[in-house]
């Protein structure tokens, strides 16, 4: 992962994450674009007068001014965390927020997004969705989400990777090795058994067999009555210092009912939650 794309509206949350995009591109040797998206409004069909054309063209303006003054404070976080050796580029971008991340990253091949988000109720989630959770789902790459609460101390040790037996779980635990191994990082594979059962034990087992040669990677076994609690809780409790989640598509009668745990788990807890859409395993 060389590239790194951090879109911020410069608020607190993003800058924030900033500093946590910062850490990991030290650790990846990568380069960061910062990408802010902003919108005009809009007016229809109707043909421009002089003066509102004028007014659009002042809006660019004050826009680029707003983004030009805001850029600085960036680098003065790299300076202030000894990170200013980093390569950090700027993008302003006209379009809708999500279309506009997506579209970059997808355009630009860029291999990580990284952004915070300052959580949301579950109402919200479910009937307006957030930034970071749209992002999430239709992103040509993985999105690691900082939540607002998130505490790091410049060092990705340990990696827990959910799985869940719906996807293809070799190709996930596959994917983090590649990242850990660049990282240096532990790797604990986490299923949270709901029935109860003796086969859930069993393909754990089958896991382990298939991963006996990996020394930096474990299997763990969680029972619970709630993935996305049970996951938070012994992720905040075994020093888990990012959380590896699938997200999956979902129509609206699925978003109303059941909405995506990885979604759910950027404002369930404090640990950074690395989402990797379906599509593109």
């Amino acid at each position: 992962m060389k590239k790194i794309l951090f879109p911020t509206d410069f608020s607190d949350v993003t800058q924030k994450a900033f500093v946590y995009a910062l850490d990991l591109a030290n650790q990846l040797n990568a380069s960061i674009t910062t990408l802010h998206a902003y919108q005009k409004p809009d007016v229809g069909d109707f043909v421009m007068s002089t003066s509102l054309s004028e007014f659009y063209e002042g809006l660019d303006w004050n826009e680029f001014e707003n983004y030009q003054q805001a850029i600085p404070s960036l680098r003065k976080i790299a300076a202030d965390q000894n990170l200013g050796h980093i390569q950090i580029n700027h993008a302003m971008v006209e379009g809708e927020t999500i279309t506009t991340i997506s579209n970059v990253a997808k355009t630009e091949n860029y291999d990580l997004i990284v952004m915070g988000t300052e959580g949301a109720s579950v109402l919200k989630e479910i009937f307006i969705g957030t930034y970071a959770g749209e992002v999430m789902e239709n992103a040509s790459c993985p999105v690691i989400v900082v939540p607002e609460d998130a505490t790091f101390d410049g060092r990705v040790d340990k990696i827990g990777v959910t799985i869940d037996f719906t996807t293809d779980d070799t190709k996930v635990i596959n994917n983090i090795l590649v990242l850990a191994n660049s990282l240096k990082a532990k790797v604990e594979v986490i299923h949270v058994d709901l029935a109860h059962t003796g086969m859930i034990t069993k393909r754990i087992q089958e896991f382990k067999d298939a991963y006996a040669n990996y020394q930096e990677l474990e299997f763990i076994e969680i029972e619970g009555t709630d993935v996305v609690e049970t996951i938070a809780n012994y992720a905040e409790n075994n020093a888990i210092d990012m959380l590896v989640m699938v997200t999956h598509k979902r129509n609206f009668i699925q978003e109303l009912f059941s909405f995506s745990h990885a979604k759910k788990m950027t404002y369930q807890q404090k640990v950074p939650v690395y989402a990797i859409p379906e599509q593109i395993l």
